[in-house]
């Protein structure tokens, strides 16, 4: 009897201890009056008038950082300040509202289909199912978003995952609450800011109430938002054709570190493609590995190629590479992007153990380069590289990279062939090719080798690269002196007159896509200024482009221009022209212009011959390119 009495007596004295920390943690929690309430509303009204306008860019960051203080003013705000391209509001007694400016994406100029290094020890994911989330679904604008989880969602059940997609609103907090910890892949597009302490994430989940949004997060949310592990964030998508700001609920590494336990992550491979997911101190990432994960890679700052380089990743990664392998072979274009920082945002995974996380078991194949020979010296501006590959029964597709500007390989069966420039000095030529296996799985090669340009060096060399198959875009370089009138005459170098009385060249026209074309100064031979044009001459089925340029001066470093949107083809002196840049001599002053002009129907007095629509250099059957 007694020690039922003391059993008794224990149980209810823990009973009484938990239910005291309850109430004493409840009761600790900040709570809103109505009157509280009804103020931060309206003060929340107040800001998103203004800041709504930045959105649709109508104002400045600069314009909005002069409200910061009236803002500031407002009744229950606690702190407002503008973090890189966002601006960040703390309520009293509740959490922070967001405004970010997001950047469009880039659609690279290579990479566009399916690419090994040396691998040591792998470590698999704990399983084979994969998760592919896309945040941006219902923005109209973003297309390229829905055609990589389309095209992932098929790589992966190719090897054998099981494949759960999660688009716009599913995406929503009680599906990264209760399920997102039971997948071994993630691949994950949403928008991302940083505040000056930590990331916030936007999930798809929209307050149901438009009209008054705040209301979720004062009844079913306000803890998870006084918490700091949600909070709200605006940006703007294009729905149903018209651009509008768009609010969704986003989260924290707090949110992480509450929500799972140290185990609950299968040693999974996260890839986030949210902007500035890596800035600071790695905290997400982190709260990502204390809860099970076996790496998390993403960027440092704001960027433009997050989707494309992430696409290229996965391709490599399920096709045999660990994580640090398809580090090294990514084109080193894609792993730093300058869309938005001078600095770049670079990408980047933790923790550095994470280097062995695999998602497939290895499958080589090699790549012979046949011409140039590695280690050779060349006295020819303009080589023809060609090669092939073995162990796979076709290439499927491949990226070339040289002196680290890459471009879409050109192939037909196990072959490729394709015309590139080399400079004078030193140049390091890469391959990768991804091909279709005998046992029908995908496998990838990377060849490097390097050649010797015993050549002049330039005055100027410029490459243009474009993101689209088929299509025909233009290179046109004035010299001094010269006007837009100019254009498609004698003056003009371009496909017509690609050897000059003035001393440019044009190397090659490409008529079917991706590129590249050079136009090069071996020596000018007229001082002033050199005006360097795009034209978007023959769409062919393609739609919209970006095209992309570099200029280098004399073996200089690589001056880098674009994307530049090209929406409206229309043969000779008409379409869509953008002046990228001016280049001085004798000073060699490269000046970025960055102009559109609308051409229209408009044409030139002097008319050249109407092109073919195969250029020499087309060697190969155009429907590998795809």
């Amino acid at each position: 009897m007694k020690k039922f009495i003391w059993i008794l007596i224990i149980t209810i004295s823990i009973f009484f201890f938990f239910w005291s920390c309850k109430k004493d943690s409840s009761e600790s929690k900040p709570s809103l009056t109505e009157a509280q309430k009804q103020s931060i509303t309206s003060s929340y009204d107040q800001i998103a008038a203004v800041s709504n306008t930045l959105l649709m860019g109508d104002i400045s960051l600069k314009d909005l950082n002069k409200q910061i203080n009236t803002f500031k003013n407002l009744p229950e705000v606690e702190n407002v300040w503008i973090q890189d391209s966002a601006l960040f509001v703390k309520f009293k007694n509740a959490g922070v509202i967001e405004w970010y400016l997001a950047n469009n994406f880039i659609i690279p100029p290579y990479g566009k289909k399916k690419a090994l290094a040396s691998i040591s020890n792998r470590k698999p994911v704990g399983n084979t199912k994969a998760c592919l989330i896309n945040q941006q679904f219902n923005d109209e604008n973003r297309q390229y978003c829905r055609d990589i989880i389309s095209d992932l969602q098929s790589s992966f059940q190719t090897a054998g995952y099981e494949v759960n997609v999660v688009n716009g609103s599913d995406a929503n907090l009680n599906f990264f609450e209760n399920s997102l910890n039971q997948y071994g892949a993630i691949f994950y597009i949403s928008h991302g800011m940083y505040d000056g302490t930590r990331t916030w994430i936007c999930s798809g989940q929209e307050p149901p109430d438009p009209k008054n949004k705040l209301d979720e997060l004062f009844k079913d949310l306000y803890l998870w938002w006084v918490d700091g592990k949600i909070s709200m964030a605006s940006c703007k998508e294009t729905r149903n054709g018209e651009k509008v700001p768009v609010s969704f609920y986003t989260f924290s590494d707090k949110f992480v570190s509450d929500t799972y336990d140290s185990k609950s992550f299968p040693n999974s491979l996260i890839y986030l493609v949210a902007c500035q997911s890596f800035k600071g101190t790695n905290q997400l990432a982190a709260a990502f590995n204390n809860k099970g994960a076996g790496v998390t890679i993403g960027w440092d700052e704001t960027n433009c190629l997050g989707q494309g380089t992430g696409k290229l990743l996965f391709d490599l990664l399920l096709s045999g590479a660990s994580v640090e392998s398809a580090f090294q072979t990514l084109p080193e274009a894609s792993k730093l992007d300058y869309c938005s920082v001078s600095t770049g945002a670079r990408l980047t995974y933790f923790p550095s153990e994470g280097k062995d996380i695999c998602l497939v078991d290895t499958t080589d194949l090699d790549i012979v380069i046949s011409y140039p020979m590695a280690g050779g010296s060349c006295t020819e501006r303009v080589l023809n590289l060609s090669g092939y590959v073995t162990g796979a029964k076709k290439i499927l597709s491949g990226v070339v990279e040289i002196n680290s500007i890459p471009t879409t390989l050109t192939f037909s069966g196990n072959y490729f062939e394709q015309p590139v420039v080399i400079n004078n000095g030193a140049n390091k030529i890469k391959v990768i090719c991804f091909g279709e296996m005998n046992n029908g799985k995908t496998g990838y090669g990377v060849k490097e080798i390097n050649v010797v340009g015993d050549i002049p060096i330039l005055d100027l060399f410029t490459e243009l690269r474009w993101n689209t198959d088929y299509s025909d875009v233009d290179f046109h370089l004035l010299p001094p002196g010269s006007g837009l009138s100019e254009l498609w005459t004698y003056k003009d170098c371009f496909y017509y007159n690609k050897g000059t009385t003035w001393g440019g060249y044009l190397d090659v026209d490409d008529v079917d896509g991706y590129g590249p074309e050079h136009i090069t100064i071996p020596q000018s031979k007229l001082n002033g200024k050199y005006r360097l044009f795009v034209h978007y001459y023959d769409e062919q089925g393609a739609g919209t482009t970006s095209a992309f340029v570099s200029v280098s001066v004399k073996n200089g470093l690589f001056h880098n221009f674009g994307p530049y949107s090209l929406v409206n083809s229309g043969g000779d002196s008409s379409g869509d022209l953008y002046e990228v840049c001016t280049i001085e001599y004798p000073l060699g002053t490269i000046t970025p212009v960055n102009k559109y002009y609308n051409l229209g129907k408009k044409k030139s007095s002097f008319m050249p011959p109407k092109k073919e629509q195969k250029n020499a250099f087309y060697l190969l059957n155009s429907p590998s390119r795809k």
